[in-house]
């Protein structure tokens, strides 16, 4: 039997995790910067912080239908990513600069945060493609929060200009 056909046969008797928090972990599997996740918080994010951001999102947008609600959970966890994409890229390179800073010192005699933050992020860019894919994953989530956004608008114009116009109130006639 080959290795291939053991591991076949092996994976068919499985059954996978079977503890709440063993299916929960299964679910991560997948999830290596949570930029495109369908969950929207990763399990080292705060879950109150996140609730307070939808909340200014709800607040802000009073959603008036479901399809509304379902588009402002939308645009909440777009700019959740967004944040996290802003907070990665800026871990990035202070870690790149906490590993140059022992050539940094020996390299230049007085180096500013500005110089220090460029130093990092020439250094990034030069050996690895991590921000450029960054960049990218920012672009497409600020195309779809725009996207959002402006449907949004364009849904609640449309409701304005579908409720029927008041009446005005009854007022006497002074001049009789």
């Amino acid at each position: 039997m080959t290795r291939s056909e053991a591991a076949r046969i092996n994976g068919a008797k499985s059954r996978g995790p079977a503890t709440p928090a063993g299916k929960a972990r299964s679910a991560m599997n997948a999830t290596t910067h949570g930029l495109t996740a369908r969950d929207h918080r990763l399990a080292t994010e705060d879950r109150e912080a996140y609730e307070q951001n939808l909340q200014v999102f709800i607040n802000h947008f009073r959603p008036a239908t479901t399809v509304d609600a379902k588009l402002v959970h939308l645009l909440a966890g777009l700019h959740w990513r967004i944040h996290r994409a802003e907070a990665i890229e800026a871990s990035l390179i202070d870690m790149e600069m906490d590993m140059l800073a022992p050539e940094i010192e020996k390299t230049f005699y007085c180096v500013d945060a500005d110089g220090l933050s460029a130093i990092g992020y020439k250094s990034l860019t030069d050996r690895s493609t991590v921000l450029a894919n960054l960049d990218r994953q920012q672009t497409r989530l600020f195309r779809q929060f725009d996207r959002i956004r402006r449907h949004l608008a364009r849904a609640r114009n449309e409701n304005l200009q579908n409720e029927p116009v008041a009446e005005p109130p009854n007022v006497p006639n002074l001049a009789a």
